[in-house]
């Protein structure tokens, strides 16, 4: 299997709350550490130099109501570089408060900048799907 270099799904800066940007990206939450989800299928992240395979929410500004951070729009960031599994296969599963209420196709790339899928079911199974 080749590497699959999965892309950032939304912007790529880091916000943080306060100041004159409203909106605050979560915490970024590796998969394989310590009390996160584990790696399933024989994936695993590629290792230095590549990012990590991790996820967060991103929670958008307030609407002009003055919502509560828990009315906010969201969306989730993925990003990373795996290894080892086949295609199709489920790589990890997005824990509750992460998981879309529809599935998500993605677009990634593999180390040969061949257009991959990835899926983002609303069970929290994330796989890499078909090129």
């Amino acid at each position: 299997m080749k590497n699959s270099f999965l892309k950032p799904v939304s912007h790529g800066g880091d916000h943080r709350p306060g100041g004159s940007d409203p909106t605050y990206a979560g915490v970024w939450h590796n998969v394989g550490d310590t009390d996160e989800p584990a790696f399933q299928n024989s994936w695993d992240n590629v290792g230095d130099p590549f990012a990590p395979m991790r996820f967060r929410l991103v929670v958008g500004p307030p609407s002009d109501s003055g919502s509560s951070i828990d009315d906010r729009q969201s969306v989730l960031e993925i990003q990373g570089s795996v290894i080892g599994g086949d295609t199709g296969t489920v790589i990890f599963t997005l824990p509750d408060g992460y998981r879309p209420s529809h599935e998500l196709r993605l677009p990634a790339s593999d180390s040969d900048g061949t257009f991959v899928v990835l899926r983002v079911e609303a069970n929290g199974d994330v796989s890499h799907g078909l090129t």
